[in-house]
């Protein structure tokens, strides 16, 4: 019996396996994804990672923390929704399902854990008694066209120089003739034309309130024209690409509609491309080319791309300066292709830091490769794309001597744009001269804007 037994349980499984192949080979001829989805069905969730690793907020605000699962095969998917949310300490740091952790007890730590799937990462949250000083809407002018979209920011400055986002927490009033502002969001719609109207973010941290405005106008410019950001892209099978589209108006003025406009892809078999929530990513199915469009209305602009079969061969990433203690960078990562050519995979690489108490780096959407210092020391900062590339990010304690703009001047047109950079030189102690040293690092990212 024991050996009967035992037949039919091997039997069953192979029978099982037999099955779950034919199942397998099934999907793959009805698909022709030439083994996209047998990929997709084989991988295995290998861990998950919460970014920010380290936060500092003030008592009274909000931050958003994002959970990433890493599987197997090198991908990655955003399950900030999916996860279950714990705090160590929620008398000091609240947590909600969504990831949205508020600060309730100045002085304090709490850590955040997200579990998924029987995996859990953990950030810490540490709690500042900084007060709010003043609130910044930015842009402070903005013209839309009747009809579209735009979106508002909340900055937050507070009593010890940091810089806070407080779009979510701030409470956005006004407009109702002309265009409408979504209540916690601060994206402002055009509603009528043609006129101009003032729109108020109002926060209130602790015992303090602070508010800003913008104005905004509302044109009767109608679209005559679309571009895409680049008219060809050549990519490899299984990597990304993001495009984004530009509005031309009759008014000569621009606006970014990448999540106005519909996006298409002729041949979904070679590139698929984001419509309903990655607007203009392109992904790369299978050898080939093909046309990627994004329409609105009779305007219409395409992009051919091209999907190639090289593999990655190494993987370099940039920039490689120290930086100071409280301050981030952000890497990118660019693969060397077997073809010999080289493609940004900064979005989609796997980010790891060897040592997490120098510094944490960033998974999450739309932050992949952000750096973020926690203390002094080295750390060795790995991207993980099929090859493996790594760069020695170094933090010191430095002290800031001087902030440069550029460029230090410009003329600017009428509802145009014009990017500005800053450069920050810091002043450090150089263990290996026994000197003072001098540094520089690109701040346009970490520095308050006033015009």
């Amino acid at each position: 019996m024991k050996t009967k037994n035992s037949t039919y349980k091997q039997t069953k499984k192979f029978s099982g396996i037999m099955t779950a192949a034919a199942t397998i080979l099934l999907a793959l001829s009805l698909t022709g994804c030439s083994g996209t989805l047998f990929k997709s069905l084989m991988r295995s969730l290998d861990r998950i990672e919460v970014s920010p690793g380290v936060v500092s907020i003030a008592n009274g605000t909000t931050t958003q923390l994002r959970a990433t699962a890493v599987f197997s095969d090198g991908t990655k998917k955003d399950v900030t929704s999916e996860a279950t949310w714990e705090s160590s300490n929620s008398n000091v740091v609240t947590i909600n399902a969504s990831g949205v952790a508020t600060a309730i007890v100045k002085g304090g730590t709490a850590d955040i854990t997200a579990s998924f799937k029987g995996y859990e990462s953990t950030a810490t949250v540490n709690v500042t008694d900084a007060l709010l000083v003043s609130l910044h809407v930015t842009p402070a002018v903005k013209s839309i066209a009747n009809g579209t979209t735009a979106r508002l920011y909340a900055m937050g400055i507070f009593t010890d120089n940091t810089t806070q986002e407080l779009t979510t927490q701030a409470e956005w009033s006004g407009g109702g003739t002309y265009c409408s502002v979504g209540a916690n969001t601060g994206i402002i719609t055009g509603i009528s034309s043609v006129g101009t109207e003032t729109i108020t973010a109002s926060v209130t941290v602790g015992t303090v309130t602070r508010s800003s405005t913008a104005e905004v106008t509302v044109t009767d410019a109608t679209l005559t024209a679309i571009t895409i950001s680049r008219t060809a892209i050549e990519i490899i099978e299984g990597t990304i690409y993001q495009l984004s589209a530009t509005g031309y108006y009759s008014d000569n003025t621009t606006q970014d509609i990448t999540t106005q406009v519909t996006w298409d892809s002729s041949n979904d078999s070679i590139c698929t491309v984001g419509e309903a929530s990655d607007y203009g990513l392109v992904t790369g199915v299978d050898a080939g080319t093909a046309t990627v469009t994004a329409t609105q209305g009779a305007a219409i602009a395409s992009t051919a791309v091209t999907v190639t079969d090289a593999t990655i061969t190494g993987i370099t990433i940039t920039p490689n300066y120290p930086i100071a203690y409280g301050t981030n960078v952000q890497f990118k990562a660019m693969a060397t292709l077997s073809n010999g050519k080289e493609q940004d995979v900064t979005a989609q690489a796997v980010w790891s830091s060897e040592h997490e108490n120098v510094a944490t780096i960033s998974n999450a959407d739309g932050s992949e490769g952000l750096a973020v210092s926690v203390g002094a020391g080295d750390t060795y900062i790995y991207a993980v794309l099929g090859e493996t590339g790594n760069t020695l990010l170094r933090v010191r304690m430095a002290t800031l001597l001087s902030l440069t703009i550029d460029p230090d001047s410009a003329e600017i047109d009428i509802n145009g744009t014009r990017q500005f950079y800053i450069q920050g030189t810091y002043s450090y102690w150089d263990d290996d001269t026994s000197t003072y040293a001098e540094m520089s690092q690109d701040m346009t990212d970490q520095v308050s804007w006033t015009c």
